[in-house]
């Protein structure tokens, strides 16, 4: 993998650090059951609904532990790439593509609130799509050469 690879990788995994830092804040703002800074009452609203558990275990906690895999994945891939890793990477970000349009239909549809820290990781998830786009472009552009 080459410089400019490496650092796609390494920008995957500061999105997916500052990602996990979000659902830290979120997930720890649930177990101390205080409320949460937003700049209106959406943010509370969605978290307090009870959409904001899956199989009884906070959807923060689970975007935790997707966005540590994640950057756990990233750390592996940089210093060891194999194309197993790299498609990992890719079914992980698609997941987390799908899973974050349900939640926003949830949010929209079902809840009726809007809350800015879930809307945070939506920006991480994209971004992060992006550049994995430019890594997938410059790890097969090298093949061709």
């Amino acid at each position: 993998m080459n410089d400019k690879a490496k650092k796609y990788v390494k920008a995957l995994m500061l999105f997916f650090v500052a990602g996990a830092l979000i659902c830290l804040y979120l997930y720890y703002t649930k177990v101390v059951n205080a409320p949460v800074v937003c700049i209106n009452n959406g943010c509370d609203e969605v978290l307090s609904s009870p959409y904001a558990y899956m199989f009884g275990f906070s959807v923060a906690g689970w975007g935790l532990l997707y966005y540590l895999g994640m950057a756990g994945l990233t750390v592996v891939l940089l210093n060891n790439f194999n194309k197993t890793l790299f498609n990992l990477l890719g079914i992980g970000l698609l997941w987390g593509v799908i899973y974050t349009i349900y939640l926003r239909y949830i949010e929209f549809f079902k809840i009726g609130s809007i809350c800015i820290w879930c809307w945070s990781s939506v920006v991480i998830i994209l971004i992060s799509v992006i550049v994995f786009v430019l890594f997938y472009k410059e790890i097969n552009g090298n093949k061709e050469q």
